[in-house]
């Protein structure tokens, strides 16, 4: 072998195994750039799954807003009424008598009181007793105050409020009905006058509890005039239409609910399964 010229430098020995790294094919080699391709979109997903669109946060912070303004209110109001029940006198069991009472109404609900106004007696007492006291064989004291939380619930709703005044008005007129039913004609005269007498005392449609007068009280008493007992027949056509609707609705949400499985299963059958990803390997050093 020639030596090599004077002043040259010394030829580098280049490793066995970064000969074989270059020699190696480059689909052989792990990829970093493939790497971060794959781990991008998963960060991507995951930080999309850790918080909600700013316009959901937006909207649910509104509603809770609007929530808790609703049930202060609605305390408060309470709280009002109670302090002006306080000096409330005892007449029987049930039934207490104030003078800052402008309309009879039931408070509570495990054990309703009837408060009535300061002074009232007579036949328009027995009226006022007895549409009260049906209230409670009814229940619609306790009917209102669930429409009340659902009220609460979805008070941006404006159809929301207006079933609830149409609600509140057919609980008054279901429960004239029920006083009124045995009534004779001069008596249904009297339960008119009682009507009569508390009109324009209440001036707006009470949330929470139950008054003896709401409005539309004009049209209550036109209804108590010209009621008549509602015929057999009209009532079983009535329970047997409202059967059906049942029955055609919960058919219906049983339809859709197998319609629901057979979709989800078929789009699982026809999913794609994931390729199996290689995995590199080192090359071997001599």
């Amino acid at each position: 072998m020639p030596a090599a010229p004077a002043g040259a430098a010394p030829a580098q020995t280049v490793p066995n195994t970064q000969l074989a790294a270059e020699a190696t094919p480059a689909a052989a080699q792990p990829s970093v750039s493939g790497h971060a391709e794959t781990a991008a979109p998963i960060a991507a997903v995951t930080a999309g799954d850790e918080g909600a669109p700013s316009w959901q946060k937006t909207a649910f912070a509104v509603w809770l807003a609007g929530l808790m303004l609703f049930a202060a209110a609605a305390l408060l109001s309470l709280l009002r009424l109670r302090a002006r029940l306080a000096t409330a006198v005892r007449l029987s069991e049930t039934v207490f008598e104030s003078e800052f009472v402008s309309s009879p109404f039931l408070l509570g609900i495990f054990s309703p009181r009837i408060y009535i106004p300061y002074g009232l007696g007579g036949k328009s007492l027995d009226c006022v007793l007895a549409h009260e006291r049906a209230h409670i064989k009814r229940g619609d004291h306790v009917w209102k105050l669930i429409g009340f939380l659902i009220l609460g619930l979805h008070w941006f709703n404006p159809l929301c409020w207006l079933g609830y005044a149409l609600f509140c008005r057919d609980l008054e007129a279901a429960c004239d009905e029920t006083v009124i039913a045995p009534l004779s004609s001069s008596e249904r005269a009297d339960y008119s006058e009682a009507l009569m007498s508390f009109t324009g005392r209440v001036k707006r449609l009470a949330l929470f509890p139950p008054t003896f007068v709401e409005s539309g009280t004009a049209s209550r008493i036109k209804h108590v005039l010209s009621y008549k007992k509602p015929a057999g027949w009209a009532v079983a056509l009535c329970l047997l239409l409202s059967l059906l609707l049942v029955g055609c609705s919960l058919l219906t949400s049983r339809s859709d609910e197998e319609d629901s499985s057979v979709q989800q299963t078929a789009d699982a059958t026809e999913r794609p399964t994931a390729a199996p990803t290689a995995v590199p390997t080192e090359a071997p050093t001599e």
